[in-house]
C-alpha cells in the first residue's frame, strides 16, 4: 500500500514538471508548485526572468504577495490580467522589450495592492484611458512609471483612483492630455518629471493633494493648466524650462495652501499669471530667470494672501521702465536685472536710450468745427456773430477744428466790429 501512494506521489510529481512548474516548500512543509523558469526563493514571491509569455497565465498559483516579470515576451497586458492574484502587494514590470500596451482596467481587483512599478519597458509609449481604474486598493498604494518610452498619458488614465501615497511618472517627453491626471481621490505625493506638455484642466476633478511636484520638465503653463485641481497643499514646479506661462495658468484652482515656482528658465511670464484663483494662500518666485522683460505691473499681480517675488532675475530693456514708479520698493530691491546691466537691483536700474514718449495731449474745453464753407464775411458785425454761433460747436469729443487761415481772419474781423461800439 505504501509503495502505491509512493508510485502516485511521483507521478503526480512528473506531470507538474512536465506542466512547467517546480516545488517550493512552505513554512508548513506543504509543496507549492512555482512555475517553470521562474524562481520562487521566497514563499509569497514569484520572479520570472526572460521567459516566453504570450499573457499572465490562468494556471499559475495565485497565493503570491509579489510578482515581478523581467524581460518576459508579453506584448500586452490584458484586462485583469492579476485578477487572480488577491494576496498580491506588490507587482513590478521591467524590462519587457516587447511591451507595448496595457490595457484598460488591467490590474482591476488587486485590493491589496501597494507597489506597482513600472518600468524600463522601451516600447511603452502610451497610457490609455482607465488603465489604472478599477483597483480598488484598501490600503496606500505607490505607483512608478519611470524610464520607459511614454510620451502619451491619455484622457482619464487614473480616472476614480484613490488613496495614492506616490504616483511618479517620468521620461524623456510626456505630454499630459487633458484630464489625464483627473478625478484622483486623495494623492500624497505625485512627481512629474520630463513632461514637454501639460494641457489645460490636465487635473481637472483631482483632489487632497499633499505635494505635486513637477521638474526637470520643459513645457509652456498654458491658460488654465490646473482648472478644477481643488485642496493641494503644496505645488512646487522647480529646476525646469518653460516657455511662457500664460495668463491665468493657475485660474480656475481652488484652495491652494502655497504655490512655490523656483530656479525655473523661463522665457515669458504673461500679465495676470497668477489671476482667477480661488482661496490661494501664498506664492513664492523665487530664484528664476526671466529672459524677457516684463511688459507690466501685472505680471505680477496676483490674489495670494502672502506673495513673494525676489531674488529673480530679470531682463532689463526699456519695456521695463514702469518698474521706476512701482509702489512697493521691496520688489525693485530684491530682484535684479541680468548680465546686460551688470545683475544690480531694480532699484539701480536706469533705462538709457529709451525713445521719449510724446506728453499727453491736453484737450481743450472747447473745440470749433466747420459744418460748411463758411461765406464771405460781412462788415455787419452783427450778422458774422449770428453766423458763427449758427456754424460752430463746443462739443468737447469733436476733434476737427476751424481751418488755421481761417480764424485769424474771424478774429480780426470781430475785433474790428466790436471796436466800433466801444
Amino acid at each position: 500500500m505504501h509503495l502505491f501512494l509512493e508510485f502516485n506521489c511521483v507521478v503526480i510529481l512528473v506531470v507538474l514538471l512536465d506542466l512547467g512548474f517546480t516545488a517550493v516548500i512552505n513554512s508548513d512543509d506543504e509543496e507549492l508548485p512555482c512555475p517553470g523558469s521562474c524562481l520562487c526563493e521566497e514563499e509569497d514571491t514569484l520572479f520570472c526572468n526572460s521567459i516566453e509569455l504570450q499573457k499572465v497565465p490562468g494556471y499559475w498559483p495565485n497565493h503570491y504577495r509579489k510578482v515581478v516579470l523581467r524581460n518576459v515576451s508579453l506584448t500586452t497586458l490584458h484586462k485583469a490580467s492579476f485578477k487572480r492574484f488577491k494576496a498580491l502587494e506588490e507587482l513590478r514590470i521591467e524590462e519587457c522589450f516587447q511591451l507595448d500596451m496595457i490595457d484598460k482596467y488591467a490590474f482591476k481587483g488587486l485590493h491589496k495592492l501597494r507597489i506597482l512599478a513600472i518600468t524600463r519597458n522601451p516600447k511603452l509609449t502610451q497610457i490609455y484611458k482607465a488603465t489604472f481604474s478599477g483597483i480598488g486598493n484598501e490600503n496606500s498604494l505607490k505607483i512608478f512609471i519611470n524610464n520607459n518610452a511614454l510620451t502619451h498619458v491619455q484622457p482619464y488614465s487614473f480616472k476614480n483612483v484613490q488613496n495614492i501615497r506616490e504616483l511618479t511618472i517620468e521620461d524623456e517627453c510626456v505630454s499630459f492630455g487633458k484630464n489625464s491626471l483627473s478625478s484622483i481621490l486623495k494623492l500624497d505625493f505625485a512627481v512629474l518629471r520630463g513632461v514637454c506638455h501639460l494641457a489645460a484642466e490636465t487635473f481637472s476633478n483631482t483632489t487632497r493633494v499633499h505635494n505635486l511636484h513637477i521638474s526637470d520638465s520643459n513645457f509652456d503653463l498654458v491658460t488654465r493648466a490646473f482648472a478644477g485641481l481643488t485642496h493641494v497643499n503644496h505645488i512646487l514646479l522647480q529646476n525646469n524650462r518653460i516657455n511662457t506661462i500664460h495668463e491665468d495658468a493657475f485660474g480656475g484652482s481652488s484652495t491652494i495652501g502655497n504655490l512655490q515656482i523656483q530656479t525655473n528658465k523661463i522665457i515669458h511670464l504673461e500679465p495676470r499669471a497668477f489671476a482667477a484663483t480661488e482661496n490661494l494662500g501664498s506664492v513664492v518666485f523665487m530664484q528664476n530667470t526671466i529672459t524677457q522683460a516684463l511688459r507690466s505691473p501685472e505680471c505680477i499681480y496676483n490674489e495670494a494672501q502672502k506673495f513673494v517675488f525676489s531674488d529673480n532675475t530679470l531682463k532689463c530693456d526699456c519695456a521695463l521702465k514702469w518698474a521706476r514708479h512701482h509702489s512697493d520698493r521691496t520688489f525693485l530691491k530684491e530682484n535684479f536685472c541680468g548680465r546686460e546691466e551688470a545683475f544690480k537691483a531694480l532699484i539701480y536700474y536706469e533705462p538709457q536710450g529709451c525713445p521719449t514718449e510724446p506728453p499727453p495731449i491736453e484737450e481743450p474745453s472747447t473745440r470749433f468745427f466747420m459744418t460748411e464753407e463758411p461765406p464771405l464775411l460781412s462788415t455787419d458785425a452783427g450778422n458774422n456773430f449770428n453766423y458763427l454761433s449758427k456754424h460752430t460747436s463746443s462739443t468737447a469729443s469733436s476733434r476737427c477744428s476751424l481751418i488755421n487761415w481761417q480764424l485769424p481772419i474771424v478774429c480780426v474781423l470781430l475785433r474790428s466790429h466790436f471796436t466800433q461800439y466801444l
